[in-house]
């Protein structure tokens, strides 16, 4: 350029040689499960990548236990051991695993002796773990009291006044009081007193029987006697407890549903003596019906408790029901029958002893009346 006026005077083309790439390496460190490497880069922009590195690979940790399911005492149980990562921690593997079972710890469920007015239990086993009852214990009989047969008069008897008369039992040296019932007693006519007991009723000696001693009462206003009434439970063990002249008891009541009945007196000496039992260990069920076996176990039961000979029998297979006869009432009905308390009923045309049929209130009458007659009089 001229430097007076700065006009171009002349121009030549000439060459800069380069001086090549200068990359600059940045380093990827490898992982578990990628590879290393290097990027190369100019500082015009050009780059690649090179220098691989191979990858680390997983570093086992310890195992974990996971979704574990407890054994039971008969069932095995299971988890999943399972190894994680200690870098990264990626599942690396999974092992399904079985706890085996070790069965049932059996406990035994030690017997308990039958008393003479307490039931007894049988031998059981349970599970000390899981508490599952793999033997279960029986209820056994009370065993009833073993009184002597001698009888000591307390208190002698008059036509007009109650007597006392007393005995031990050999096995718990209980003393039982049983007030004798006055002989001479009017009988009523219970068809006057009833207006639902006529002159022509089979049952109208019974039930005049069973209402002169007092052992039976009019139901509702006392105006009628409802004779075809089913007799319950409560009912039957009262009467016994009043025929017995209502002895005392210990009070040992193991019963959770007669706690407020009028039958609760009688119902506990019934059970302290061995005449009855309840449905349950805790139960009695005073409004159950009473049916013809069960009244000739509790009057056989009542019989011998009074020192009256129980030995007569008879044989009831002649009867084509009798196979229905429970084996804990067999020798009872065998009994009742002998004595001429329970006969044959007739249902559809044939005479049978109908066991399970609900006894009502003139056939209890009637029995009442019979044994009252054999035994007591």
């Amino acid at each position: 350029y001229c430097t007076v006026c700065s006009a171009e005077v002349s121009r030549t083309a000439s060459v800069i040689a380069s001086d090549g790439h200068k990359h600059v390496g940045k380093v990827t460190a490898p992982t578990c499960t990628e590879k290393g490497y290097t990027t190369y880069t100019c500082y015009c922009g050009d780059s690649y990548v090179g220098d691989y590195v191979k990858e680390n690979g997983h570093t086992n940790g310890i195992p974990v236990k996971e979704n574990e399911v407890p054994a039971k005492c008969t069932e095995d149980g299971s988890y999943d051991s399972v190894v994680y990562c200690t870098v990264c921690s990626a599942e690396v593997s999974r092992t399904a695993s079985v706890i085996a079972s070790e069965g049932h710890t059996e406990v035994t469920d030690t017997a308990v002796d039958a008393k003479c007015d307490v039931p007894g239990l049988t031998e059981g086993v349970h599970c000390s773990v899981c508490s599952e009852v793999l033997t279960a214990q029986q209820i056994t009989e009370v065993l009833g009291h073993d009184f002597s047969p001698e009888w000591t008069v307390d208190i002698e008897p008059t036509t007009t006044t109650l007597g006392q008369k007393s005995r031990h039992c050999s096995r718990c040296e209980k003393v039982t009081d049983v007030i004798e019932i006055a002989k001479t007693v009017e009988i009523i006519d219970s068809s006057k007193k009833f207006t639902d007991v006529t002159v022509s009723s089979w049952a109208k000696p019974g039930i005049d029987y069973v209402v002169s001693y007092g052992y039976m009462n009019g139901t509702g206003n006392g105006t009628t006697f409802s004779p075809g009434g089913t007799m319950s439970r409560s009912m039957i063990v009262t009467v016994l407890y009043r025929i017995a002249g209502q002895p005392s008891h210990s009070g040992n009541d193991p019963f959770t549903d007669i706690s407020t009945g009028w039958y609760y007196d009688a119902v506990i000496w019934a059970y302290e003596n061995g005449i009855v039992t309840g449905t349950s260990k805790t139960t009695f069920a005073p409004d159950g019906a009473v049916t013809r076996e069960q009244m000739a176990t509790f009057l056989y039961r009542f019989a011998g408790y009074m020192g009256y000979d129980v030995t007569k029998t008879n044989d009831i297979s002649m009867f084509p029901d009798s196979s229905k006869v429970g084996s804990w009432a067999y020798n009872a009905l065998a009994w009742a029958n002998a004595e001429g308390l329970i006969t044959g009923a007739v249902v559809g045309g044939e005479t049978v002893l109908n066991p399970q049929g609900a006894a009502t209130r003139e056939q209890v009458a009637t029995i009442l009346m019979r044994f009252c007659k054999a035994f007591a009089e």
